[in-house]
């Protein structure tokens, strides 16, 4: 999951370096006679990747568009992406998360990093809060 601008760039650039692979081992297969299937299992892994790639950078424009009906639906124990997705929703970074919850921002990435493992509903509720969100059927901005 991208967290910041930093990793969507990242991500934005490992994407075309991606498909220009793709690209060049194709080309390079079918100069040497090769097409069809061989062709396509050569390249299925630079394709596969690059397309997880693209949802990723999709949804991160998406979110951080500010588009609440892009967040997936998540399950319970996913409700620490859940988060990541509104924070960027709400258009804050990291530090202005730790201001609103008066934690260190070092606390917020470190959280995040790990995706709020073993969140504990009382935290859960309070992050939510920071972020002005309630979770209702999906979750509602207040």
């Amino acid at each position: 999951m991208l967290r910041n601008d930093a990793e969507w760039r990242g991500a934005l650039e490992m994407l075309q370096a991606f498909r220009t692979q793709e690209q060049q081992v194709r080309t390079a297969m079918m100069k040497a006679g090769e097409t069809g299937e061989r062709v396509e299992l050569a390249v299925c892994g630079y394709r596969n990747k690059g397309d997880d790639l693209e949802y990723e950078v999709r949804l991160y424009e998406r979110l951080r568009s500010g588009d609440l009906k892009a967040l997936p639906k998540f399950s319970v124990n996913e409700r620490g992406t859940a988060l990541i997705c509104l924070r960027i929703i709400r258009g804050w970074t990291q530090r202005e998360l730790a201001g609103a919850l008066r934690v260190s921002e070092a606390a917020v990435s470190r959280d995040e990093n790990n995706e709020y493992r073993g969140l504990s509903l009382a935290k859960y509720a309070r992050v939510l809060d920071a972020l002005g969100f309630v979770e209702d059927a999906r979750f509602t901005r207040v």
